[in-house]
């Protein structure tokens, strides 16, 4: 029951389905049904075999009624191992599959899952999980996603981004409006000098799971 709270239908909203349906403007939503517990034969001090372990979980499910096949995506919340991360995740591939080894962290389901959906860390250029204000980063909460991952899954109208090729001054809306509700642009795309890569500039503002964004720099 926890478990399903965390993921489809807390009671207070805070679930990782409402996240993903507020960031994406609800072009991603989450629902299933937890199954088990089952008991493996396997101890948490084994080397780290998160494969084996879900095929056999994914057997005593078979043998438990469930139609393991139609999941498009599955979880297994396992307890804490060797695995050396709090999670463990296949990387934009459908079927896809992901390890949760701290069944009482939410953000760790949601970050697991957005390596489903095809989003890399939420990184900096000093540290692969520095940016805290992106679920994809290390913080601990339930918050949104940043613009070059809004960006990157199509959550934003092309008209949301504007690439800056002269200097000005820019009024942003905030990256949290939903599509077709913002009266100006959302984000500005610098490109940095000598490089392919680009700098994206967003206003971090809003209610709902926004309000849990934090920037430590």
């Amino acid at each position: 029951q926890a478990i399903g709270d965390r993921v489809f239908s807390h009671p207070s909203g805070n679930s990782v389905d409402a996240l993903y349906r507020e960031m994406s403007a609800g072009q991603i939503s989450l629902s299933g049904r937890v199954a088990g517990p089952y008991t493996l034969s396997a101890s948490s001090s084994d080397a780290c075999a998160n494969n084996t372990w879900a095929a056999a979980a994914d057997t005593l499910a078979s043998a438990d009624g469930i139609d393991v096949g139609s999941y498009a995506r599955k979880i297994y919340v396992l307890p804490s191992s060797t695995c050396p991360a709090a999670g463990l995740a296949d990387v934009g591939v459908k079927p896809s599959r992901a390890w949760v080894f701290t069944c009482d962290v939410p953000h760790v389901y949601a970050h697991e899952l957005g390596h489903n959906f095809g989003m890399h860390h939420a990184a900096t250029e000093i540290s692969e999980y520095g940016d805290d204000s992106d679920i994809m980063g290390m913080n601990g909460g339930l918050l949104p996603v940043n613009a070059p991952h809004k960006t990157q899954m199509g959550w934003l109208d092309a008209s949301a981004t504007v690439e800056l090729t002269l200097p000005g001054v820019y009024d942003l809306a905030p990256l949290a409006l939903p599509a077709g509700l913002a009266s100006r642009a959302q984000v500005l795309k610098v490109r940095k000098p000598g490089s392919d890569d680009s700098f994206y500039i967003s206003y971090r503002h809003g209610d709902g799971f926004e309000a849990n964004t934090c920037c430590s720099y």
